[in-house]
């Protein structure tokens, strides 16, 4: 069965409100993390846009990229905590 919900000419708009989604948590829940999955979401969405990809394809492509953010961001935003003195 083939949905248009999944239709992979569609399916950059997916991981676009996808990105915009998970800024929202991250508004709402300060943490830096979300900002990450966010642009890799987002990264996803231009790379589905120029090239249609399929999700079995899209999905860990996703999750590389969420990796990748996550490690090479969080030294310029990772948890620097303030200590009481």
């Amino acid at each position: 069965m083939n949905s248009l919900l999944f239709d992979a000419s569609n399916a950059f708009w997916l991981w676009l409100i996808a990105a915009a989604i998970m800024l929202a948590f991250e508004l709402a829940m300060p943490g830096v993390f979300f900002l990450w999955l966010a642009l890799a979401a987002a990264t996803l969405g231009i790379i589905t846009y120029l090239w249609p990809l399929d999700w079995l394809v899209a999905l860990p492509l996703f999750a590389m990229l969420a990796v990748a953010y996550v490690y090479f961001g969080r030294p310029y935003y990772g948890g620097k905590r303030v200590t009481d003195e």
